[in-house]
Protein backbone atom coordinates (compact mmCIF):
# COMPACT_ATOMS: atom_id res chain seq x y z
CA UNK A 1 0.00 0.00 0.00
CA UNK A 2 1.20 3.79 -0.55
CA UNK A 3 0.46 6.45 0.69
CA UNK A 4 1.12 10.00 -0.07
CA UNK A 5 -0.05 14.00 0.00
CA UNK A 6 0.98 17.09 -0.98
CA UNK A 7 1.36 20.33 0.28
CA UNK A 8 3.50 24.13 -0.35
CA UNK A 9 6.89 24.41 0.90
CA UNK A 10 8.06 27.24 1.27
CA UNK A 11 6.65 29.53 -1.74
CA UNK A 12 7.09 27.28 -4.62
CA UNK A 13 8.16 24.01 -4.03
CA UNK A 14 5.82 21.18 -3.98
CA UNK A 15 6.19 18.74 -0.81
CA UNK A 16 4.82 15.02 -1.69
CA UNK A 17 5.03 12.63 1.69
CA UNK A 18 4.98 9.35 0.71
CA UNK A 19 5.04 6.10 2.56
CA UNK A 20 5.13 2.45 1.76
CA UNK A 21 5.50 0.39 -1.39
CA UNK A 22 5.88 1.51 -4.71
CA UNK A 23 5.66 -0.69 -7.15
CA UNK A 24 3.54 -1.79 -10.00
CA UNK A 25 0.41 -1.98 -8.15
CA UNK A 26 0.70 1.51 -6.79
CA UNK A 27 2.65 3.52 -9.25
CA UNK A 28 -0.23 4.51 -11.97
CA UNK A 29 -2.38 6.30 -9.83
CA UNK A 30 0.44 7.95 -7.64
CA UNK A 31 2.38 8.70 -11.81
CA UNK A 32 -1.12 10.27 -12.17
CA UNK A 33 -1.24 12.21 -8.70
CA UNK A 34 2.25 13.88 -10.19
CA UNK A 35 1.38 14.45 -13.76
CA UNK A 36 -0.81 16.65 -12.26
CA UNK A 37 1.32 18.71 -10.76
CA UNK A 38 3.39 18.57 -14.03
CA UNK A 39 0.51 19.81 -16.15
CA UNK A 40 0.05 23.01 -13.83
CA UNK A 41 3.49 24.06 -14.65
CA UNK A 42 4.90 22.97 -11.12
CA UNK A 43 8.81 22.83 -11.30
CA UNK A 44 9.89 22.00 -7.80
CA UNK A 45 8.93 18.41 -6.18
CA UNK A 46 10.35 17.90 -2.97
CA UNK A 47 9.61 14.21 -1.92
CA UNK A 48 9.56 13.00 1.90
CA UNK A 49 10.68 9.79 1.74
CA UNK A 50 11.11 8.89 4.67
CA UNK A 51 8.49 6.25 4.96
CA UNK A 52 8.95 4.62 1.69
CA UNK A 53 9.68 1.31 2.60
CA UNK A 54 10.63 -0.14 -1.20
CA UNK A 55 10.62 0.58 -4.54
CA UNK A 56 10.19 -1.80 -7.56
CA UNK A 57 11.93 -1.32 -11.30
CA UNK A 58 8.49 0.40 -11.73
CA UNK A 59 8.41 2.64 -9.00
CA UNK A 60 12.08 4.01 -10.37
CA UNK A 61 10.82 4.26 -14.30
CA UNK A 62 7.76 6.36 -12.47
CA UNK A 63 10.51 8.91 -10.72
CA UNK A 64 12.40 8.80 -14.12
CA UNK A 65 9.67 9.35 -16.62
CA UNK A 66 8.34 12.32 -14.43
CA UNK A 67 11.51 13.19 -13.43
CA UNK A 68 12.38 13.95 -17.18
CA UNK A 69 9.47 15.72 -18.08
CA UNK A 70 9.72 18.43 -14.90
CA UNK A 71 13.53 18.47 -15.95
CA UNK A 72 12.53 19.35 -19.45
CA UNK A 73 10.64 22.16 -18.21
CA UNK A 74 13.61 23.70 -16.13
CA UNK A 75 12.47 21.74 -13.11
CA UNK A 76 13.98 19.28 -10.44
CA UNK A 77 13.36 16.88 -8.04
CA UNK A 78 14.70 16.11 -4.66
CA UNK A 79 14.48 13.04 -2.42
CA UNK A 80 14.19 13.76 1.32
CA UNK A 81 15.13 11.64 3.99
CA UNK A 82 15.68 8.33 2.16
CA UNK A 83 16.82 4.98 3.71
CA UNK A 84 19.68 3.86 2.53
CA UNK A 85 17.91 0.95 1.53
CA UNK A 86 15.99 3.35 -0.80
CA UNK A 87 19.22 5.48 -1.96
CA UNK A 88 20.66 2.49 -2.71
CA UNK A 89 18.70 1.51 -5.29
CA UNK A 90 18.62 4.86 -6.70
CA UNK A 91 22.58 4.58 -7.19
CA UNK A 92 22.12 1.42 -8.42
CA UNK A 93 20.19 1.97 -11.43
CA UNK A 94 22.37 5.30 -12.35
CA UNK A 95 19.02 7.59 -11.28
CA UNK A 96 20.78 9.46 -8.49
CA UNK A 97 22.68 11.08 -11.36
CA UNK A 98 19.29 13.16 -12.48
CA UNK A 99 17.62 13.09 -8.84
CA UNK A 100 19.02 15.05 -5.97
CA UNK A 101 19.12 13.92 -2.06
CA UNK A 102 18.45 15.97 0.94
CA UNK A 103 18.81 14.63 4.67
CA UNK A 104 15.77 17.40 5.86
CA UNK A 105 13.56 20.00 4.27
CA UNK A 106 15.98 23.18 4.95
CA UNK A 107 18.78 21.21 3.28
CA UNK A 108 15.89 20.16 0.53
CA UNK A 109 14.97 24.07 -0.03
CA UNK A 110 18.61 25.14 -0.07
CA UNK A 111 19.00 23.05 -3.45
CA UNK A 112 16.74 24.73 -5.30
CA UNK A 113 18.41 28.30 -4.88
Amino acid sequence: MLNYRAESYEKDILLVHVSGVLDANTAEEFESFLRKFVGRGQKKFAFDVRELTFISSRGLGLFNSVGHDVRARGGRFVLVGAQESIAAIFRLSGLDANINFASDLPSAAKSFA
